[in-house]
């Protein structure tokens, strides 16, 4: 009998505007296998929750 491993997505949605910041989150939190979408401003993470992303 052969398992299959099924790798789940995980993703994370993050509001920040600084930049350093959100360049340290890339690299660590997708390091882990995490992918990620960042919105810098309030009506950017409206827009990108609104449409799915």
């Amino acid at each position: 009998m052969k398992l299959r491993v099924v790798k789940k997505n995980k993703h994370i949605f993050f509001v920040e505007e600084d930049l350093s910041l959100i360049n340290g989150l890339f690299f660590a939190i997708g390091k882990q296998g995490y992918e990620l979408t960042i919105a810098r401003t309030r009506m950017e993470a409206e827009q990108l929750w609104q449409s799915g992303k």
